[in-house]
């Protein structure tokens, strides 16, 4: 069995190229796509977001009232991505829209997205061969 690997092998995953990999549509444009997440969290409770998600990190969530931003604001986080292709609502986009905070949606899952980050941060060349 092969062991996990114990350290990141593509430290630069920047925010535009976490925006492709995941097929996912920006709802604001006001993101900085040079941007790179210091650490990466998947949930849809607000409250395991506020207890362990570190600062700069990308939330990927199916949450997608306010509550989403005001977490992601409180936690410093530098993008919420929704999942299953889940719209917020309007004042979740407007909230963002005033705090400068980054939205994205994709139609992958939550478990799909996952997958893909932890390739491409752990095993790159594994995403090329599927690309073929």
């Amino acid at each position: 069995m092969k062991s996990f690997p114990k350290k990141i092998i593509n430290p630069k995953l920047t925010l535009s190229s976490i925006v492709n990999l995941l097929e996912a549509k920006p709802l604001i444009n006001n993101y900085n796509p040079n941007v790179v997440p210091e650490s990466f969290f998947a949930a849809d409770l607000m409250s395991d977001i506020l207890a362990f998600v570190d600062s700069n990190a990308l939330i990927l969530t199916g949450l997608v009232n306010i509550q989403s931003i005001r977490t992601a604001q409180i936690s410093d986080a530098v993008a919420v991505i929704y999942v299953r292709g889940k719209i917020p609502e309007p004042e979740t986009v407007e909230l963002a829209k005033k705090i400068n905070m980054p939205i994205f949606v994709t139609k992958n899952s939550m478990f799909e997205c996952c997958g893909r980050i932890y390739l491409a941060l752990y095993y790159p060349e594994l995403l090329n061969l599927q690309k073929r």
